[in-house]
């Protein structure tokens, strides 16, 4: 059970993580458009 829970908790902090990281990059492409205004 132990070691489920923590592949569960490894696998999520990858999911968040690259949720983060394309959410940044849109972030990103926004600001840029913004900039050309």
């Amino acid at each position: 059970m132990e070691k489920y829970l923590s592949q569960v908790t490894a696998s999520l902090c990858t999911y968040i993580k690259k949720d983060f990281d394309s959410l940044r990059m849109l972030h990103m492409k926004k600001f840029k458009a913004f900039q050309i205004y």
